[in-house]
């Protein structure tokens, strides 16, 4: 009775796991193994930071070899970071753009979240769009040139830590839309305190696996980051939405891989 207890514990985490990938990320699922379930959708937010981790190690690879081939660690970062784009989709870049566009066009909560609903680019998002992509671009460029390890490294912890910073903002924040038109809503409905820590534990083996002990303060400076972003959005609209948490990602991302290049350099 017990083995079979365990088998189910394992195949509920296996399905939550990939129930994350396929909300996260375009990479494909074992048919079965995932579900629409909001209740399901919500707690597969643990393996948040998972499909981070996954999106980076093909993103790493793809970008050695790349340099491999060209020898040119600015387009073998380009291609890589294009790639790991491809992977998710561009859900992150597209709520990224989406709330530059709202808190940058918008002036009451309304007004600024029906401007993120909108499918169209405006100025500010393409702005923000161009300017988060650039920085990730030229922050991997800089960690391939001093070595494929620490670009590898760096690589992983960004994409890992700006992942949980997301998950902090679904665990603590509130969120914003009343409606059911928010492409997060589901995963919205509450993350448990086991996953939470789940989270946890999953982000910051990772995160040293690929920084180090500079992982702990770079843990550190994405939590306040996300929570400065949080406290806007909530003086704003109320609290988060599903382009507030790709914000919070991309903004955290960008946070991680400066830290850790600058930490290098005064080393």
């Amino acid at each position: 009775m017990c083995s079979t207890k365990k088998r189910s514990v394992f195949r509920r985490e296996l399905a939550l796991y990939f129930t994350a990938q396929m909300f996260y990320s375009r990479l494909p699922v074992p048919a079965g193994m995932a579900s629409h379930d909001p209740l399901l959708l919500s707690e597969a937010t643990r393996y948040f930071p998972l499909v981070g981790a996954l999106v980076a190690l093909l993103s790493i690879g793809t970008g050695w070899m790349l340099y491999l081939l060209t020898s040119h660690a600015g387009v073998a970062a380009l291609l890589a970071l294009l790639f790991s784009v491809w992977l998710t989709g561009a859900f992150h870049e597209d709520g990224l753009a989406d709330a530059c566009d709202g808190f940058g066009g918008g002036w009451q909560a309304q007004q600024i979240l029906e401007i993120m609903k909108d499918s169209r680019l405006g100025t500010y998002g393409a702005v923000g769009l161009w300017g988060g992509l650039s920085l990730r671009w030229v922050l991997l460029w800089q960690l391939l040139e001093q070595g494929v390890l620490l670009f590898a490294g760096g690589a992983m912890a960004a994409f890992v830590l700006s992942r949980w910073a997301a998950v902090c903002t679904i665990k603590t924040g509130i969120y914003a839309r009343r409606d059911a038109t928010g492409k997060v809503k589901p995963v919205a409905k509450g993350l448990s305190t086991t996953g939470f820590y789940v989270a946890c534990v999953i982000t910051f083996m990772l995160a040293v696996a690929g920084m180090g002990y500079m992982a702990l303060p770079a843990a550190a400076l994405v939590y306040l980051t996300q929570l400065w972003m949080y406290r806007y959005f909530k003086s704003k609209i109320g609290g988060y939405t599903g382009d507030c948490l790709g914000a919070i990602q991309q903004i955290s991302e960008c946070v991680t891989l400066l830290f850790f290049l600058a930490s290098l350099r005064c080393l």
